[in-house]
Parts: C-alpha cells; structure tokens; sequence
C-alpha cells in the first residue's frame, strides 16, 4: 500500500490541478458555452490525471531526485514497476480520449511523445534549455488549449483560439523555469543543462518579465477589444505580473527557496485558474 501512495503522489497531482489547469479552462472561454459539462469534466480527468500524471512519474523515475521537485518537497524513491505504470495509465487516457473524440486524442497523443521526449534517457529535451521550451509549451499548454475547446464543445479552430492558446502558452514558459532554480545542482550533477543551469538567475527572471508581458497582451487581444473578457484578462494580467515579480526579483537559486518558488507558481496558476472559471460563469 505505501509503494501505491508513493506511485500516487509522484502523480503530482496538486501541480497538475493548480498550476497547469487554467489552458484547458481557457478553451472552453472561446465558445458561448459548454455543451455537456460530464463531457467536459471527463476529458479533463484524462488529461490532469492521467496524462500529465503518467509524465511526472515518469519524469520522476527516470530523475530519480532526492530534493524537491515540482509540486512534492520529499520525493519519496520510486519501485521499478512505477515506470511502466506511468506509461499504462497515459497509453489508458489515450485509448479513451481517441476513442471519444478523434482530434482530441491525436493531441493527447503527441503531448504523450513530447513527454517522454522530454525525461527519457534517449533524447532528454529536459537537458536542451531551449528545446526544453518547445516541449512544455507545446506539451503541456498550447494542446491543453485546444484540447479544453473540444472538450466543450467546439469544432472549428479559428485564429482567436490559437492566439489565445499561444498567449498562454508564453505566460507558462514565462514562469516554466522557477522550479528549476532551486534544483541547479542537482541537475547539474546530473549532466543535465537546464534553462537555469545554463544561464542562470538572471536569465529566469528577464524570462519571466519579457515572455510574461508578450504572453498576456496576445491572451487579451484573442478576444475582440469591445469584449468584458478582454478587459477582465487585461487587469488579472497586470496584478499577476507585479505580483510574481516581487517575489521572483530575490530568488537566489538556493535549495532552501524551494516553498517561497513553489508559492508563487500556486498563487499564480491559480489565480489564473480562478479568473477564468469566473469569466466562464459570467459570460
């Protein structure tokens, strides 16, 4: 029972719900509703839980890291049949997503790939600092986007959808390097060349103001100027942005800054979260 704890909290699940949920929300933003919410609320367990579940535990065995990752301060040591149950419970999602709605699973497909691409010990695009971007972005982001807007529903891709789900996208990677500050040396140990351990401190903050600003200007001009969305996104945008960089201006890369770094991605994510489901109430 303690190996299935273990197996479950390299899950991480916290860091999928609060952090990386608001692109999936986001989709459903660009239609006038959501046509079944069971639906909806489905596809969005396929993906939070199983999907980028599945990739944290794999990423976790193959890392094998003894300080604090993303979203678990006390990795605990992982059991070798961890790794292929990773991989069960995401070829599982796919099989079902597919099955249900083909472009949805092609995208839930791909984000499968670009997550083994990203931990495996084969290409290990963790270890290429810009290729790393792609990956997140593409993996966990911009699919999620289009994958939370045929979740609800929709069937046409239009050019406000991929600007929104691009303008997301860059607010993520903006903040993707955070949890890599702390963990410098570890990776460094590993031979792995990280964003932050290529570049450092200062290259992970003027990230985040520059990638934060173009991210959310492309998120609120996806929806028409005359819009209460475009207006609301605008000023979440601007509090979040001078929020996070109070606290990501006096990060060091020490290990000790683990929960101060691990508070402002929470408050982060969810605040964008939170923002979006209202907008979702609202309009």
């Amino acid at each position: 029972m303690s190996h299935i704890k273990d197996f479950v909290l390299h899950l991480r699940l916290n860091y999928n719900l609060f952090i990386l949920s608001a692109p999936f929300f986001l989709g459903a933003l660009y239609l006038p509703t959501i046509s079944d919410y069971t639906h909806f609320a489905f596809l969005f367990f396929l993906v939070y839980i199983l999907l980028f579940g599945g990739a944290n535990a794999y990423n976790s065995y193959i890392d094998k890291d003894e300080g604090p990752i993303g979203g678990l301060e006390h990795p605990p040591k992982m059991a070798r049949w961890m790794y292929y149950g990773a991989w069960l419970i995401q070829i599982l999602g796919f099989i079902v997503s597919i099955s249900i709605n083909f472009i949805f699973g092609v995208l839930y497909l791909v984000s499968i790939l670009l997550s083994w691409m990203y931990s495996g010990t084969t290409v290990r695009l963790k270890a290429k600092p810009l290729l790393s971007f792609f990956v997140v972005g593409i993996g966990t982001a911009f699919n999620t986007t289009i994958m939370g807007y045929l979740a609800s529903g929709g069937t046409t891709v239009s050019s406000e959808l991929i600007l929104g789900a691009l303008g997301i996208t860059i607010i993520i990677l903006s903040m993707y390097p955070f949890s890599q500050a702390y963990q410098i040396k570890e990776d460094t140990k590993r031979g792995d060349r990280t964003f932050a351990a290529a570049y450092g401190i200062q290259a992970i903050q003027k990230n985040y103001l520059y990638l934060f600003i173009i991210g959310f200007l492309l998120l609120s001009s996806s929806f028409h100027s005359n819009n209460p969305v475009a207006l609301s996104l605008f000023i979440i945008g601007v509090v979040a942005y001078i929020s996070i960089w109070q606290v990501v201006k006096t990060i060091t890369g020490d290990r000790s800054e683990y929960k101060k770094v691990m508070k402002t991605k929470y408050y982060g994510g969810m605040a964008f979260t939170l923002a979006i489901l209202l907008l979702l109430l609202l309009f």
